[in-house]
């Protein structure tokens, strides 16, 4: 395990020793896990790059294998200035994403690092850099298990649904197939009762006020709530455009279900998700 950090304003590089055992030799595969890197490092083992490093707050890990060999062997991690990768982010951007205006560095929004370490109204400044978490090997042979998760569902009386959701990594997994299937379905509504448009509503609401007896003339100088221009009473808002609802609430409702099968394994492992 390797522990430490610096208070950084430029580049700085940080070499340290792996002990690199038989049994980790004659693995499958061999890990290599930092966490809490901070922030900006590139990584190499033996002198042979292994990949960067660009937040803080998630766990890295490659297959380093390849490049290790018995005995003692050499992890390097070259860290970039954050300060300065912040200011060159911020100078991409198509616009300005201000900070609060705490703090002693503009842009540290901008990057996945610990806020505080740019300071805040009475805190100093301290950006610090290097494997703040622990660096390790990790030997796997048929698979390694990440990130497990257990939720539990209550929601109906009587009956308690568990759910287990994990990220299984296999250096003896095989080829994997997968197979994909779409259901594509279509509902249409018919068209059913015919209703009375605007202008027709409209036309019934006044020969209902002022004609309930259906006389001739009796409301011909009555005009008609939607066509009264300029209105501003709900009911003209409501009819002025002569709106077909049925026509426009009623659409073909399409429905799409899709079907993901992952399948593989090799002579030591076999998995199907």
């Amino acid at each position: 395990m390797l522990v430490g950090a610096a208070v950084a304003s430029a580049q700085i590089v940080v070499s340290r020793s792996l002990e690199v055992t038989g049994e980790m030799m004659n693995a499958e595969a061999v890990y290599l896990r930092a966490e809490d890197v901070d922030t900006f490092c590139d990584i190499s083992v033996n002198g042979h790059y292994v990949g960067s490093t660009s937040n803080y707050f998630r766990r890295w890990e490659w297959d380093v294998k390849p490049f290790l060999h018995l005995g003692e062997n050499v992890l390097q991690g070259v860290f970039q200035d954050a300060e300065a990768v912040s200011e060159k982010l911020n100078a991409e951007l198509a616009y300005p994403v201000p900070m609060s205006g705490v703090g002693f560095v503009p842009h540290l929004n901008l990057i996945r690092k610990p806020q505080y370490h740019g300071g805040w109204d009475w805190g100093p400044k301290c950006m610090y850099t290097g494997f703040a978490g622990k660096v390790e090997l990790i030997p796997v042979n048929v698979a390694k298990l990440d990130y497990l998760r257990c939720t539990q569902d209550h929601s109906v009386k009587g009956k308690c649904t568990v759910t287990l959701k994990t990220e299984i990594t296999s250096p003896v997994g095989g080829k994997t197939k997968v197979t994909y299937s779409l259901r594509l379905t279509a509902t249409h509504q018919p068209e059913g009762m015919k209703l009375l448009n605007g202008d027709e509503y409209t036309m019934m609401l006044k020969e209902e006020y002022f004609n309930p007896h259906l006389r001739a003339g009796a409301s011909d100088n009555i005009d008609e709530i939607n066509y009264k221009s300029g209105g501003d009473f709900s009911e003209y808002q409501m009819y002025n455009d002569n709106t077909d609802w049925v026509d426009a609430v009623k659409k073909t409702g399409w429905r799409q279900n899709h079907y993901v099968a992952l399948s593989g394994g090799g002579e030591k492992a076999n998995f199907r998700i």
